[in-house]
């Protein structure tokens, strides 16, 4: 089994008098892997599952596994579908998108670990 633990204090700054500056800092965390199945011979991949893990704070809608999902299906199309080469073709007849015939199976790992500055705010959940 392999596991990492790593913190992070992002910095911030008081709104000034005009509303501006950065009172909190928002960060996305996650990791994905991908099980995969590669044709030495063709030089074709195929991805077989992805697992992935995301830091969510606290999961408050029930459709936060398809956002995970959705963003899977964007990765995998930029990794192993998508070519646009701007200047050549009139259109984007001929760009390929994953269907969901190319998705695999998704595995989602949803971690409600409140931020640190959440905790100083709300001691539990």
């Amino acid at each position: 089994m392999i596991t990492s633990e790593e913190t992070f204090d992002p910095p911030t700054s008081p709104l000034d008098k005009d509303g501006q500056g950065v009172p909190y800092a928002v960060y996305g965390f996650g990791a994905h892997m991908a099980e995969i199945e590669v044709d030495v011979e063709l030089g074709s991949v195929r991805v077989l599952k992805v697992t992935a893990a995301h830091d969510v704070g606290r999961a408050i809608i029930d459709v936060i596994e398809g956002q995970i999902e959705g963003g899977v299906a964007q990765g995998l199309g930029m990794a192993l579908m998508e070519e646009f080469f701007p200047g050549r073709g009139e259109n984007l007849h001929d760009y390929l998108i994953p269907s969901a015939g190319d998705i695999p199976p998704v595995e989602s790992i949803l971690i409600e670990d409140p931020s640190p500055s959440a905790r100083l705010e709300r001691k539990e959940w």
